[in-house]
């Protein structure tokens, strides 16, 4: 079962979050940045080897700059700076914790819609 879960910056146990399903319309002021974390450990289902970020429904005035850092543990294991929309699909270690972080690089507004899903891939 996903929990829906919308997490701010602070630390979570390794016990919590076993599961991304996060969906939020999210705004961000100039120079700032969003925080989300999960982890991919379960005692009692598959773990989830897999999860997805997009980002859509995205303005921002003078165009979009931002930033997406993906840390697993704490190494960042992808950092892309981007324009527009996107869609990441990320593999995902067993028993990892993950955050995802969309840093805005412009002084302006950033409005965006944020989904991150994570799931046990087939192979």
């Amino acid at each position: 079962m996903l929990q829906l879960c919308y997490i701010t910056t602070e630390e979570i146990s390794s016990n919590s979050l076993r599961s991304a399903d996060i969906n939020s319309k999210v705004t961000l002021k100039g120079l700032t940045n969003k925080s989300y974390k999960f982890n991919t450990a379960s005692w009692t289902q598959p773990n989830h080897n897999g999860f997805t970020v997009k980002l859509s429904e995205m303005s921002s005035k003078g165009g979009m700059d931002y930033c997406i850092v993906i840390k697993e543990g704490d190494t960042v294991i992808y950092k892309k700076y981007f324009t527009r929309a996107a869609i990441l699909t990320v593999k995902a270690n067993n028993n990892s914790r993950y955050e995802i972080i969309v840093d805005n690089q412009s002084t302006n507004t950033l409005s965006y819609r944020v989904r991150i899903n994570s799931y046990t891939r087939k192979y």
